[in-house]
């Protein structure tokens, strides 16, 4: 949603005053504070290409029609993840035997929490080489509660 308005350069000051002390006595912690809607818990033995064609069928995806967000406890790296411009990762994840790739961009490369993890993400197809797989696409990282 936008809005616009206009005024005299010489009201701006005013204004953005008053806008601000507006915004502070509505303000509060529970608005500060980010939060990520989580549309369904999947275990990672549950990922397979069935999974991603269901998903297809939701498609297109945009600002209407958001992409499902997944989310998945007590998962572990498979190994060290690679680092992909000094900022992005690639890693194999695990849970028991089963392994899924991952992407997760804008990492905080030095900062993961100690695993296990609980992760949110996104599930995308993977083609390579004319091969396509699952590949979630990760966009939170917390230590497993």
């Amino acid at each position: 949603m936008a809005a616009g308005i206009s005024l005299k350069e010489s009201s701006l000051v005013a204004f953005r005053e008053a806008f601000e002390a507006s915004a502070k006595a509505i303000s509060n912690e529970e608005i500060l504070t980010p939060c990520l809607r989580l549309d369904f818990e999947l275990g990672l033995g549950d990922i397979d290409s069935s999974v991603l064609e269901e998903q297809d069928l939701l498609e297109p995806f945009g600002n209407s029609n958001s992409q499902p967000i997944m989310f998945s406890r007590a998962i572990v790296p498979a190994g060290e993840p690679r680092i992909m411009k000094e900022k992005h990762l690639r890693i194999e994840l695990q849970c028991g035997r089963r392994r899924v790739p991952a992407v997760f961009f804008n990492a905080p490369v030095n900062a993961l929490p100690r695993p296990p993890w609980d992760i949110a993400y996104t599930l995308d197809w993977n083609v390579w080489q004319g091969r396509a797989e699952p590949q979630l696409r990760i966009v939170e990282v917390r230590h497993a509660e």
